[in-house]
């Protein structure tokens, strides 16, 4: 935004040369004033002076270029020291990827602006990654907050589904000391059965929870570490027994895949997303995998892992 006239003249009015404490304008307002009170008509000559002096300086092109850049470099200090607010509130990872696009755009214009021949409108092209640059700076926070509220759901979620359990927990206990009771009738002995075994069928383990805690972890890694406790390696096993410990990943883990026995029907849990699978009648790898409605062409390779209950066995999976 372009300086007013008023601005000028403030400016002019307050100028003084460089190595000069006192503004020269000051000291001669002073002496007129002075010498006014001796005589009063030297208050009229030194009003003229003051306006003569503050038109011709504040009109002057080259006193209007300082005080434009002055006020320009005001406003880039300002700019600057928020910027420099801002980068430190975001953590370190945001503030390498913001120096990563900062160096970048500034290759770009030192390119353009060492070549023999400049092209047009490079002055528009160095505005606009600017504002580029100033955008994604203020995405940053954006996104660092998303994450935040996005981990506190997953927590609240895991508290909700504990909570869950505890209460199927302490109804199967209420059940299992009704049995106990030698009173209790073979009928009603049966419906009690009955309804632990569909409690406990409803119920799932509690491992489930500690897995996809360890899921986000093994998710942000490109590599397994290669180690017995992150990755243990398929022992031998027989023909109806399950293997006894997960397989060897060479990659990520992208979640873990639940099924009941009796159901065709499978649900896989991801760091990242929730999708349900159906299993092939032959070929266990063979997937059609659905998510929000709509067919996800990405195919999930599937291993079975240790049987964490009697009734529900829990799968080790990722995408290739």
């Amino acid at each position: 935004m372009k300086p007013a006239f008023s601005d000028y003249v403030r400016a002019a009015f307050n100028a003084r040369p460089t190595g000069v404490f006192v503004p020269p304008n000051w000291i001669g307002l002073g002496v007129f004033g002075f010498l006014g009170v001796l005589n009063p008509g030297f208050w009229i000559i030194g009003l003229g002076c003051e306006l003569a002096y503050l038109g011709w300086l504040g009109t002057h092109p080259r006193f209007q270029r300082l005080v434009d850049g002055r006020r320009l470099l005001d406003e880039r200090r300002r700019w600057q020291e928020r910027l420099y607010d801002l980068l430190r509130r975001l953590p370190q990872e945001d503030q390498q990827r913001y120096r990563a696009l900062q160096s970048r755009c500034e290759s770009i214009i030192d390119q353009q602006a060492g070549a023999a021949a400049v092209p047009a409108g490079v002055q528009e092209q160095s505005e606009g990654l600017a504002r580029l640059m100033w955008i994604y700076l203020g995405l940053l926070p954006t996104r660092e907050s998303i994450k935040k509220i996005m981990h506190e759901s997953a927590s609240s979620q895991e508290d909700a589904s504990q909570q869950e359990i505890d209460q199927i927990e302490a109804r199967i206990g209420k059940l299992q000391q009704r049995l106990k009771q030698p009173a209790v009738g073979e009928d009603l002995r049966k419906s009690l059965t009955g309804q632990i075994e569909i409690l406990q069928q409803e119920r799932p383990p509690r491992s489930l929870y500690s897995w996809r805690r360890s899921s986000r972890a093994l998710s942000n890694r490109s590599t397994c570490c290669g180690s017995k406790r992150c990755c243990p390696p398929i022992r031998k096993s027989s023909r109806n027994a399950s293997i006894k410990s997960p397989p060897r990943w060479v990659g990520p883990t992208s979640g873990y895949a639940i099924s009941r026995r009796s159901m065709a029907r499978w649900k896989i849990w991801s760091p990242n997303r929730r999708l349900s699978l159906s299993l092939g009648e032959r070929n266990p790898n063979e997937l059609s995998t659905t998510r929000l409605g709509r067919t996800d062409a990405r195919p999930f390779q599937i291993r079975i892992g240790r049987p964490i209950s009697h009734s529900w066995k829990y799968f080790r999976c990722r995408a290739y």
